[in-house]
């Protein structure tokens, strides 16, 4: 596979977490009663504002609730982890001039693909804390044996 062909593919990897990571929190924000196409269009431009926002959100017309710490406690950890993966992704000396040569190099080395599993595995864990506040507004399970 050609660097061109990487690139594309890399490309739409991140366009399609950047989508269902959207909707996740588009989906929880709207479960607490707010705009799903608002949180959408935020969630696109900032996955981790609008993350943090929708967590610490009450739902509409429950003045006293309060985050679920399970959510609160995953929503730490994913950041902390996301920006230790971040933190161990190597400086880069690329330049407008590199070569595809250099960007190769630079996909291939083991420090760079681990900071990067590193990060993603933080965004994984923010958007479960997401997921995790999810609130079923006024659905009960009923168990029938």
């Amino acid at each position: 596979m050609d660097l061109n062909t990487t690139l594309l593919l890399v490309l739409a990897i991140l366009l399609g977490i950047t989508v269902s990571s959207a909707l996740v929190i588009a989906r929880t924000a709207k479960s607490k009663g707010y705009s799903f196409g608002l949180f959408f269009f935020f969630a696109i431009v900032s996955y981790l504002i609008t993350a943090v926002v929708t967590v610490l959100l009450r739902p509409k017309g429950q003045a006293n609730a309060r985050p679920r710490i399970s959510s609160l406690a995953l929503l730490i950890l994913g950041i902390v982890v996301e920006f230790v993966g971040l933190g161990y992704i190597p400086e880069s000396q690329l330049t407008a001039e590199s070569d595809a040569a250099a960007i190769a190099a630079m996909l291939q080395d083991s420090q760079f693909i681990g900071g990067v599993a590193i990060a993603f595995a933080g965004l994984l864990i923010v958007i479960g804390s997401v997921a995790n506040d999810y609130r079923a507004a006024g659905k009960e399970e009923v168990r029938q044996l």
